[in-house]
């Protein structure tokens, strides 16, 4: 991320809710006299925006490519210690976890990607490449409509503004292989993943197909859950 980008999403509104009403210049003054890309939450917050689908809209600047994932696949053995430390769970959600897990790593990600079927052998988006020159993946929706289709074979929405209608869950609610949100669901412009359960320092771990990284497994901005269970 350079300091382009982040100008980019000051100049357009994206920004923290205390920033509101400041100038530009004064915008880019505070970010700067705050540490800039030393200090933490700013880092942060670029990188939920830059993973997130908002480049589409934005123009926050991506590597051109083929839609590879930048991420290297889960070893078997890294596998097995994230399915030993989340325990005992329905085999629905094992099978949902497991097969989330084993994508890492092997999908890219193309803004509006749809899978035309299911398993690893499904098309990913379009032979065509999209505006930042990427082809052949799937998006934050896209990758969690895949999973959910291939290991359970339950259909769901295709974009993060088809949940609108769904039931919110609490955080405290949240189980192994619920979705999560970065904005209200149903948000035109949003970002998902599937909650996978606390790492040791406890902090929440998700899988999801971001726009930096395809898909990808670690901690997350997630705010808002949805259970389909």
């Amino acid at each position: 991320i350079t300091l382009y980008d982040i100008e980019y999403a000051i100049e357009n509104r994206i920004y923290p809710a205390d920033w509101e009403n400041k100038s530009y210049a004064d915008q880019i003054r505070r970010f700067m006299e705050q540490g800039g890309w030393d200090n933490e939450m700013y880092v942060e917050w670029a990188r939920n925006y830059y993973d997130g689908d908002w480049y589409g809209i934005y123009g926050i600047d991506v590597e051109k490519g083929c839609g590879f994932s930048k991420g290297r696949p889960l070893t078997d053995s890294e596998i097995k210690e994230i399915l030993d430390r989340i325990g005992d769970i329905t085999e629905a959600r094992k099978e949902i976890v497991e097969f989330a897990l084993n994508a890492v790593g092997k999908v890219g990600y193309q803004y509006g990607g749809k899978a035309s079927g299911t398993g690893m052998g499904a098309r990913f988006g379009s032979s065509t490449p999209d505006e930042k020159g990427r082809r052949n993946g799937l998006d934050c929706s896209g990758f969690v409509q895949w999973v959910y289709r291939s290991a359970i074979g339950v259909s769901v929405p295709g974009s993060t503004a088809g949940y609108s209608g769904y039931p919110r869950i609490s955080k405290g609610s949240l189980k192994i292989g619920d979705i999560g949100f970065y904005e209200v669901p149903g948000s035109e412009d949003n970002h998902m993943g599937i909650y996978l359960g606390m790492d040791s320092s406890g902090n929440e771990t998700w899988v999801h197909c971001s726009g930096s990284s395809g898909a990808t497994y670690g901690t997350g901005n997630f705010k808002y859950y949805i259970s389909l269970f």
